[in-house]
């Protein structure tokens, strides 16, 4: 186990989805949530240490993920792996969202459709982390 790649991948994803996360919901899609924001929970200040303690689980497991399945490393394997886990996570996240609360489709797809964008950018910071720390 790459346990420096696993210690920098985390780190870097999780700064970038803190980043990404923020301007994505607070600034380019402000609007579209507001659609949902009576459904949200009236202490979410109160919650949101267990946002960023997932946020952090989701990097560390995009990154052992990414280290278990990848063999080449190359630009067409990441891209692979991005969607694959794109795919899962959105399944598990968006679509059940969607089932459980009473939220338009097509915030449901907008919020997958930067999931598939957040996910293979995470897909090329593990690449780049990867082949950083094999020197």
């Amino acid at each position: 186990m790459n346990k420096k790649y696993l210690i920098f991948s985390t780190i870097a994803l999780f700064i970038f989805a803190m980043i990404w996360n923020g301007v994505v919901h607070t600034v380019i899609l402000k609007e579209a949530n507001l659609q949902v924001a009576s459904l949200m929970r009236p202490d979410m200040a109160d919650k949101m240490w267990l946002s960023i303690i997932l946020t952090l689980a989701i990097g560390l497991l995009f990154s052992l993920n990414y280290l278990k399945w990848c063999r080449k490393y190359t630009q067409s394997e990441t891209l692979g792996f991005s969607v694959f886990f794109t795919l899962f996570m959105g399944a598990l996240v968006n679509l059940n969202q969607y089932i459980v609360y009473p939220i338009p489709l097509n915030l449901t797809l907008t919020w997958f459709a930067f999931g598939i964008a957040e996910f293979s950018i995470y897909g090329q910071i593990a690449r780049f982390v990867y082949i950083r720390t094999q020197r």
